[in-house]
């Protein structure tokens, strides 16, 4: 597994939806990993880290990303007990 080093940069995925933008931005700040509360990137840009923030779950779109980055560092559930974050319950979390 790759591991995560360096300083990272949160890209909101409802504040900012023109890939050009974020490009600009990540070049500025030239951060070691990047992020934006999803599995999907915003932008071409290197550093990309996905997340599996909450349901619902693309369970084979998830899927097929593991399968095409093999040792990718995933963050997983962002508070998944309280109901303004993830909003799932422990059992549903894993199924």
């Amino acid at each position: 597994m790759k591991q995560p080093y360096g300083w990272g940069v949160c890209v909101p995925r409802e504040t900012t939806q023109v890939s050009w933008q974020v490009e600009q931005e990540l070049a500025l700040l030239k951060p070691d990993r990047w992020m934006n509360w999803h599995y999907q990137p915003l932008a071409d840009a290197p550093n990309f880290t996905p997340m599996v923030w909450g349901a619902p779950l693309d369970v084979a779109a998830i899927q097929a990303r593991m399968l095409a980055y093999p040792g990718e560092c995933w963050m997983l559930m962002n508070e998944p007990e309280n109901d303004w974050q993830a909003r799932l319950k422990p059992r549903r979390r894993w199924t």
